[in-house]
């Protein structure tokens, strides 16, 4: 195989998957043998976002690699946003939902492949404030899965969320929502309010399972509150994406969406936290904000 004309900023996030970065690095020289980067390594949150941002206005490189799970695509695409530096992923985190609709594969030697064919597609990002995001926001039930997802630093995978989700179950009180998107209007006691661009999170529930990461909509899943009995009899559909039916389920499209709580919940972007506890919030789409390498026939754009 000859070398690749490309070259690339490869960033590694060591704590990502419990420690699989850190794990990843002496395999790192093998995984990418005969591609023109370099790799550097987070040291702090939100070092991604810097590190990326360095290497789209440094120049170049032809793309910047995120190694690491979806917190770690977060921060990298918040530092390419307004380039045209496109993103690739090796995912090695506890969910890894960005790269599910996207077809960018799991497998670490087939994901690495996809850098030496150089194809790019292009995406919609979400945008909360100054915060972007790729897979989904969430306000309530799924935000607070999140959080106690941070607490359980001995699991990974699904069993993580599992376990979180059964210790949200008990605790999490549902508040009065009023939710506004596109004109319409809609309020009740809501368990969660997940804006959503791509179809999973937390690794297998697939939330919106017909959204399209370049429709220039969101798919939003709101989910009204119910007893804790049948919570959890519904909880099986959503492995499935069965759940859009259920009566206490609303799904719809919109470029913008408002949120008011009655009392203070958190929020998450992509699984991390991004307040702990808020009454209002803001998010709206933006067409076309970023390149992604991924497979082809997907992707017929090059990157150069």
């Amino acid at each position: 195989m000859s070398s690749s004309p490309l070259r690339y900023r490869v960033i590694v996030n060591p704590w990502a998957g419990r420690g699989a970065g850190q794990r990843l690095l002496p395999r790192m020289a093998d995984l990418l043998a005969g591609l023109h980067y370099d790799l550097v390594v987070t040291e702090y949150p939100r070092h991604a976002t810097e590190l990326a941002a360095a290497a789209a206005t440094r120049g170049g490189y032809d793309a910047v690699v995120a190694v690491g799970g979806d917190g770690t695509v977060l921060e990298v695409l918040n530092g390419l946003i307004g380039t045209e530096i496109p993103l690739a992923v090796l995912p090695i985190g506890s969910g890894n939902d960005f790269v599910k609709p996207l077809g960018i594969p799991r497998d670490l030697q087939a994901a690495a492949l996809l850098l030496w064919d150089g194809r790019a597609r292009r995406i919609d990002l979400g945008r909360t404030g100054s915060t972007y995001f790729g897979n989904g926001l969430g306000i309530g039930f799924d935000a607070q899965v999140a959080n106690e997802a941070r607490r359980l630093p001995r699991l990974a995978g699904l069993t993580l969320y599992l376990v979180a989700l059964w210790r949200t179950a008990w605790r999490f009180r549902a508040p009065p929502m009023t939710i506004s998107f596109d004109g319409r209007e809609t309020r009740g006691r809501y368990l969660m309010a997940n804006v959503a661009n791509g179809r999973c999170l937390a690794a297998n529930f697939w939330l919106a399972p017909q959204a399209e990461m370049d429709d220039g909509l969101f798919d939003l899943c709101l989910i009204r509150h119910m007893p804790l009995p049948l919570f959890f009899y519904h909880i099986p559909k959503v492995f499935k994406g069965k759940h859009t039916r259920l009566r206490e389920v609303t799904m719809a499209r919109a470029r913008s969406v408002q949120v008011e709580t009655a009392w203070p919940v958190p929020v998450h972007a992509d699984g991390e936290i991004l307040a702990e506890a808020t009454t209002f919030l803001e998010v709206e789409i933006v067409p076309s904000a970023l390149r992604v390498l991924c497979p082809a026939p997907d992707c017929g754009e090059r990157v150069r």
